[in-house]
C-alpha cells in the first residue's frame, strides 16, 4: 500500500488504520468487507468499526442495492473540502489563540458562576446585550431552567427583550418549538445544527462577552474581551452561513 497516500491522509486527521481502510475502499471502487480487509491487510472485526467511524465522517457509504454488504469510498475531492474547512476554521480561530497568549494589559477577565442561580444572573445581563449569539440546547434549557426559560421566551414573544438574536439549536422537538414561539419576534433568528448533532455546552456571545455554560456540574465561565469575542463570533457565523433553515416562517436572517 502507497506509504505516501498514509502520510498525507493521516496529516488531515486519519489515523493509521483509518487510512489504510480508505485507500483500499477507494482502490476496489465498491467491495465487502471481506475484500477491503484483505486490500488493507487488517482483520475484519477491525474493519467493520473503521468502515463505522468513516461512514460517521462521510467518507464512506453502504451500498444500498447490494445484496451483500457492501461499501463504497467517498470522492477524495470531499476529504480535500473537509480539510480547507478545517482549515480555514483554524485561520479564525488564530486571533482567540493570539489573544489567549497575551499577559498584562489586554488579558481576558475571566469570571466563573455556580449553580442554578448564578447562570441565571449572568443570562439576564445578556438580556442587555445589543447583538447575541447562541449555541445552545432547547432541551437542557428547558429542563434546567424551566422558569426561567419560559420567562425568556414570553419576553421575545412580547417583545420585552430585544437584544437582536441569533439562535444556533438542535434539530430536534424542543428546537422546532423554539423556532416557532419566537418566529414572530423581529429581533428573533433560528437555524438548525445537523440532524442528530447535539450541544453538551452552551455558548453565548454577547458583544464583547463570552458564556461557557456546563449542565453537569451547573456553572457558566464568562470571559470579557473584545477580540476573542469578535473571533467567536466570526466562527458562529460560519456555521450559521451552513446551518438548515427552519420552515413554517420561522425567522433564520
Amino acid at each position: 500500500m502507497d506509504q505516501a497516500a498514509i502520510a498525507a491522509l493521516t496529516t488531515v486527521g486519519f489515523e493509521e488504520k483509518e487510512a489504510r481502510v480508505y485507500l483500499a475502499l477507494l482502490s476496489l471502487g465498491e467491495a465487502p468487507v471481506t475484500d477491503i480487509a484483505k486490500r488493507a491487510g487488517l482483520k475484519r472485526s477491525i474493519v467493520y468499526v473503521i468502515l463505522g467511524k468513516l461512514a460517521e465522517r462521510g467518507f464512506a457509504s453502504l451500498v444500498p442495492s447490494a445484496r451483500v454488504q457492501t461499501f463504497r469510498s467517498a470522492d477524495p475531492d470531499k476529504i480535500v473540502a473537509n480539510a480547507q474547512s478545517n482549515l480555514l476554521a483554524l485561520q479564525q480561530f488564530a486571533p482567540v489563540l493570539r489573544a489567549m497568549r497575551q499577559t498584562g494589559v489586554g488579558r481576558p477577565r475571566i469570571e466563573v458562576f455556580e449553580g442554578h442561580d448564578g447562570i441565571v444572573s449572568v443570562y439576564r445581563q445578556f438580556e442587555r446585550g445589543k447583538e447575541a449569539r447562541y449555541l445552545a440546547s432547547m432541551a437542557r434549557h428547558r429542563e434546567y431552567f424551566a422558569a426561567e426559560f419560559e420567562r425568556w421566551v414570553r419576553g421575545f414573544e412580547s417583545g420585552a427583550i430585544t437584544t437582536t438574536t441569533r439562535n444556533l439549536v438542535p434539530d430536534d422537538a424542543d428546537g422546532k418549538q423554539f423556532a416557532m414561539r419566537v418566529r414572530s419576534a423581529t429581533c428573533q433568528s433560528v437555524r438548525f445544527l445537523p440532524k442528530g448533532q447535539d450541544v453538551d455546552l452552551d455558548l453565548a456571545v454577547v458583544d464583547d462577552r463570552i458564556g461557557i455554560t456546563s449542565f453537569d456540574p451547573l456553572y457558566i465561565v464568562v470571559i470579557h474581551h473584545p477580540a476573542i469575542a469578535r473571533s467567536l463570533a466570526t466562527l458562529f457565523d460560519l456555521a450559521w452561513a451552513q446551518a438548515k433553515v427552519p420552515r413554517h416562517g420561522a425567522r433564520s436572517s
